[in-house]
């Protein structure tokens, strides 16, 4: 069997790290918006974009605070995404009752059918 030749991983950049923090807000702005197939195109365009990357050994302390701020914002997005997660589902769970009331209370009116008596 021959081995797998071994991927060059790519080592991350300010400014690819830049562009991650740049996708996060789109991303956190297109969820807030409810364009959720904005947020998915968003979210594919990330996954290309960190995909082969790697974190550099050695880095400036100002690198990591910014990886940090792009981890507390991915959080931040992460949260609001559960919250408007749980607020569809309430939202779902009261239509749903309320549907339920309408047809028990009020059902509709019986149409007048056609019987064919010849059968």
């Amino acid at each position: 069997m021959a081995a797998h030749p071994a991927k060059s991983v790519k080592q991350l950049t300010e400014a690819e790290l830049a562009l991650m923090l740049r996708l996060t807000r789109d991303l956190a702005t297109a969820a807030a918006q409810g364009d959720l197939d904005r947020a998915l195109d968003i979210l594919e365009e990330r996954r290309r974009t960190l995909k082969g990357f790697s974190w550099p050994e050695k880095a400036d302390p100002e690198f990591w605070k910014k990886v940090r701020a792009l981890r507390d914002l991915e959080e931040e997005v992460m949260a609001f995404c559960r919250t408007w997660r749980e607020v569809v589902a309430k939202r779902l769970r009261s239509l749903n009752t309320a549907h339920f009331l309408r047809m028990s209370y009020c059902p509709p009116a019986e149409e007048a059918r056609f019987i064919d008596v010849n059968k």
